[in-house]
């Protein structure tokens, strides 16, 4: 099937890169970017030990995709760094490390060297360590449209930085799937019992209908997680049901895009 995801609508397209971000090897990111993103211009490769993120070039504009938690277990870099929750200056400090030592530098020199519209895509820790991205981006160029779309992410700020997306007029958009999904609400939490991040939401949210079945069939927000109702194929088949639901003239169209690369995520 030849298909270009860049003509999705823009929740459709941000589960596709947040999803592929979440791949374990290159060259499979680069066999979904050929296969669905034919019009690639350039792109620019980032990972370490904790996080993946991509920024690529196209005809839409620039793309920033970064991963969500990469490791299987809880003593695994990336976990350590999820519950980092201390605020720096307002932003949590782990997802805030994340943005400063693997896509600031590089986000930079791309805002710079290319033109077009910014959108930032990422599921799960992609999500905060994204809207790290899209202040910084509002705040060192401002005259730069930019977007951040993600999936299911936590809290990544205070009300101070809360404050500062506002004042830089961040445009942001969470797809959530609300109490079917923990990871959410989880520094609000955490934040509460241990009073270290005065975790704040930041960003248009939005609720996307839960999907009865496998994962889910329990309809408990703990074993939803657990047997994968917060990973992206969950999710997948969660927009489908938004795009049915809204009923608007090219919804086929959106679940369409969305069955065809179903196949991109691996939770």
């Amino acid at each position: 099937m030849s298909i270009n995801i860049e003509n999705a609508h823009a929740y459709a397209l941000a589960w596709f890169h947040a999803a592929l971000s979440e791949r374990k090897l290159w060259s499979e990111v680069e066999y979904f970017l050929k296969m669905f993103c034919p019009d690639i211009e350039d792109l620019i490769q980032l990972d370490n030990e904790t996080d993946l993120a991509y920024i690529m070039k196209s005809p839409r504009g620039i793309t920033l995709a970064i991963s969500g938690t990469r490791d299987d277990h809880l003593w695994d870099p990336g976990w350590r760094r999820n519950f980092k929750i201390h605020s720096v200056n307002g932003w949590h400090e782990g997802f805030k490390k994340s943005f400063d030592d693997m896509i600031k530098s590089p986000l930079d020199h791309a805002l710079r060297q290319w033109t077009g519209k910014l959108w930032i895509h990422g599921h799960s820790a992609g999500y905060p360590i994204g809207l790290n991205a899209a202040h910084y981006a509002r705040k060192w160029f401002p005259n730069r449209k930019s977007e951040l779309i993600g999936l299911c992410g936590p809290q990544g700020v205070d009300s101070n930085g809360a404050a500062q997306c506002r004042k830089e007029h961040v445009c942001a958009t969470a797809l959530q799937i609300g109490n079917h999904d923990p990871v959410d609400d989880a520094f609000k939490i955490v934040s509460r019992l241990f009073k270290r991040l005065d975790a704040q939401d930041y960003g248009y949210i939005v609720r996307l209908p839960h999907v009865p079945g496998l994962p889910g069939t329990l309809e408990n927000p703990i074993a939803d997680a657990v047997v994968g109702g917060h990973g992206p194929k969950y999710v997948n088949r969660c927009l489908q049901k938004l795009f049915i639901n809204w009923g608007k003239p090219d919804w086929r169209e959106q679940v369409e895009y969305l069955q065809a690369v179903m196949k991109v995520a691996i939770k």
